[in-house]
């Protein structure tokens, strides 16, 4: 079996020289044997270091390397849409010069989260040809520290300049690392604040999409992901290149990092059994012009009693609390039905479609016709309900 290896040239600067200036350079390893050495200039090359494989890999100095770090129980979607932007071979997208490469602690097979198995990933060595590193989010390090050889390889490469960015809870590997010590950062909504009270030195951004801060690059979950990955194209190759990559894989053009991410806020559980009435009986009324003083009469409480046990049993003010749920509603009637702007404000109970577009654009960074089409549901029959 022939397998194809890279020997990596390495300037003074410690990067690898690119295209223009440096000859690819390989040699086959057949059983354990070296055979073949060419392409080599005198004085070009300071160093030899580690040699990398690569399956069906040639050119290694023409190519921007992306290499995602891995582990058993990564999130497959997140690990799917680096390999959808930075690892499926594009030769119709002339500018589009990525390969994509998977490191992990163990070389070898890494199983997913979601049941299945990724092909076999690299040993972190690999990290040092990187142009860019991503880290994938990978459950068994949130709430316990990655590996040190992570920490270290990460370290060493932000020391060198390059360009570091997560998926999601891939930040708190990062953080782990110091890389994101004095800077601001997000992660899935779902982890701001635990990143937060972990590591308090860190500016965490709850309802960002995606934090750019110029070599580190911080996304929130899921879909999030995308975004970020779109953006580093667009710094890459131009907004007009993301654009068309976004087409190409037939999603919404990337959005600003700076949007909201969309949080589910359910219903807080109230301890108290009376005060967990009070809840229901606001949801139901929420099309109404119900307001602190006419949820505090129905409880036959004093407004600043009810504010005590708000605070208490769900960390908010009476007035918070009925500002999420008639967003909340206002957002699930633009997902499932075609009501008028003026219709969803009303039985959201926030007033009018002027006041509903206030309130999207502060929140949401978006307009609620713009979220309609962002969220629309599809009907069983592929129509939008």
């Amino acid at each position: 079996m022939v397998t194809n290896v890279v020997v990596l040239i390495v300037t003074s600067s410690g990067r690898v020289p690119r295209a223009t200036s440096a000859p690819w350079i390989s040699y086959r390893r057949v059983v354990g044997h070296e055979v073949g050495i060419h392409g080599l200039h005198r004085g070009q090359a300071k160093t030899l270091v580690d040699s990398f494989i690569f399956d069906s890999f040639r050119y290694f100095s023409v190519m921007h390397q992306v290499v995602l770090i891995t582990a058993d129980s990564v999130s497959p979607l997140e690990a799917g849409i680096a390999a959808e932007v930075f690892g499926v071979r594009r030769p119709e997208l002339s500018w589009h010069d990525y390969h994509l490469a998977l490191a992990a602690p163990a070389p070898g097979r890494v199983a997913t989260a979601g049941g299945f198995a990724l092909a076999e990933a690299h040993g972190l060595q690999v990290l040092r040809a990187a142009d860019t590193i991503l880290v994938a989010p990978i459950t068994d390090f949130v709430d316990a520290p990655a590996p040190s050889p992570i920490i270290s390889e990460l370290r060493t490469a932000h020391a060198r300049g390059l360009r570091i960015a997560s998926l999601c809870v891939g930040a708190f590997v990062l953080a782990e690392a110091g890389l994101l010590d004095h800077q601001a950062a997000t992660t899935h909504w779902r982890f701001t604040d635990r990143l937060a009270r972990r590591y308090p030195n860190i500016h965490v951004r709850p309802n960002v999409l995606y934090v750019d801060n110029g070599q580190v690059l911080t996304s929130a979950g899921a879909l999030a992901a995308l975004d970020l990955c779109l953006h580093l194209v667009g710094r890459d190759h131009g907004i007009d290149a993301a654009a068309q990559l976004a087409r190409r894989i037939v999603v919404t053009p990337r959005r600003a990092g700076d949007q909201a991410q969309f949080v589910e806020n359910p219903i807080p559980q109230a301890h108290d059994h009376d005060l967990a009435k009070q809840l229901r009986w606001a949801i139901e009324h929420l099309h109404e012009p119900i307001g602190v003083d006419a949820l505090a009469a129905h409880a036959k409480l004093s407004s600043r009693t009810l504010a005590r046990r708000f605070a208490q049993q769900l960390g908010v003010s009476p007035g918070q609390w009925l500002r999420i749920q008639r967003i909340d509603r206002a957002r699930h009637l633009l997902e499932v039905t075609d009501q008028p702007l003026d219709a969803v404000a009303a039985n959201s109970g926030l007033g009018s479609s002027i006041n509903l577009r206030k309130i999207f654009r502060e929140q949401f960074d978006m307009t609620p016709a713009e979220y309609r089409r962002l969220h629309h549901q599809i009907g069983p029959a592929g129509q939008q309900n």
